[in-house]
């Protein structure tokens, strides 16, 4: 969630990420192959979501 916030300016929600989060830790091998990867669903509380990323930022 916080890569595609910082990166992207999305907010997905956990559950929605899980598909990226295969392709960037290599569990899901894209070598030769060209992909896409679906990002789904808005349900996130903004309000625990921006806290959560300050706190990130302070610490």
């Amino acid at each position: 969630m916080r890569f595609l916030w910082e990166r992207m300016k999305l907010v997905v929600e956990p559950s929605g990420v899980v598909p990226l989060a295969g392709v960037l830790s290599g569990k899901i091998s894209t070598k030769g192959r060209k992909i896409g990867v679906i990002l789904s669903g808005g349900n996130v509380d903004l309000d625990a979501f921006f806290g959560m990323m300050k706190e990130k930022i302070n610490s």
